[in-house]
């Protein structure tokens, strides 16, 4: 079962290995589809990343957690 259903683009930048703002741009251009949370903050599903990555619902928790810590 999946752990984490949402993540931050900063969360988002740490999973994939890129900058904040090469992060950013991935929402701006469509890359990777967010949710806009309010004026200014994005949430990105993980179901998204681990699709664009090509993996399995549920391999990026262990990774989100990581970067927690």
């Amino acid at each position: 079962m999946r752990r984490h259903l949402t993540i931050s683009v900063r969360e988002y930048a740490g999973v994939i290995g890129v900058g904040l703002d090469a992060a950013y741009e991935d929402v701006r251009l469509g890359n990777i589809d967010a949710i806009r949370v309010g004026s200014r903050k994005f949430r990105i599903p993980v179901a998204n990343i681990e699709k664009r990555l090509g993996l399995e619902a549920g391999n990026l928790d262990d990774a989100i957690d990581a970067l927690a810590h």
